[in-house]
């Protein structure tokens, strides 16, 4: 039997492909499970006062705040990669000028795909996957994925290529990149200046020895009658 069509017009899912930002704070459980309610309020006053300018400051909507956790969406993911960059050098100078002994480090994760719009709120895979992304980014690092990197500005952006990575909860591996970090950026200039020196030993080394292999045909050849 034929169910009768129903007459009520279906409401257009409200959907956009963007760009989402998953960042929060390094043991955020362990630090304010040792703090009054005061410092407590202190800590969240501060990490918002530190994260929010940034984020508006790179055209990102801050979509909610989950505990220590921000969701926001970028329209340019490579608004949303310079924004986690920034983000990280906020928290680290903020870190220095306070000589503290326990530094105040965040993550940053970026994913783009297509997310819908309720009542306020964003929803589907690519919440999902940004928020993956998150639980394996380490302290100080801004993690992306290919659909990031594949669309972003890759001239503004010094980044390493991780790999395949398989997430938790996601049907499929997913191609990882990471920002560089002025560590990496003084680890890549080591290596090079460290290949350089070995390559200055290998060339002296064959020198040496085309001078020997010569030192001892000449000698050779003073002792030949002719």
């Amino acid at each position: 039997m034929r169910m009768p069509e129903s007459n009520i017009p279906r409401k257009k899912i409200s959907s956009e492909v963007v760009t989402v930002m998953f960042t929060d704070m390094v043991e955020y459980t362990k630090k304010t499970a040792q703090l009054t309610r005061e410092r407590f309020n202190e800590l969240l006053n501060v990490f918002d006062n530190l994260a929010v300018p940034v984020i508006r400051e790179y055209d990102g909507k801050i979509i909610k705040k989950i505990g220590d956790s921000f969701l926001v969406i970028f329209q340019s993911p490579t608004d949303a990669i310079i924004c986690g960059i920034e983000l990280q050098k906020t928290f680290k100078r903020y870190s220095f000028a306070r000589q503290l002994q326990v530094p105040l480090q965040i993550r940053v994760a970026v994913h783009t795909g297509e997310v819908i719009h309720r009542t306020g709120d964003v929803y589907g895979d690519a919440v999902n996957t940004a928020a993956r992304i998150e639980s394996i980014a380490k302290p100080g690092q801004v993690v992306f994925s290919e659909p990031v990197w594949s669309v972003m500005n890759k001239n503004e952006v010094p980044y390493l290529h991780l790999g395949m990575r398989r997430l938790k909860g996601l049907k499929f591996p997913l191609r990882l990149f990471r920002v560089m970090t002025h560590e990496d950026l003084v680890r890549k200039r080591w290596r090079e200046i460290r290949n350089f020196i070995f390559r200055l030993l290998l060339i002296g080394a064959f020198l040496g020895l085309i001078y020997l292999i010569f030192g001892f045909l000449w000698e050779f050849t003073d002792i030949l009658p002719f």
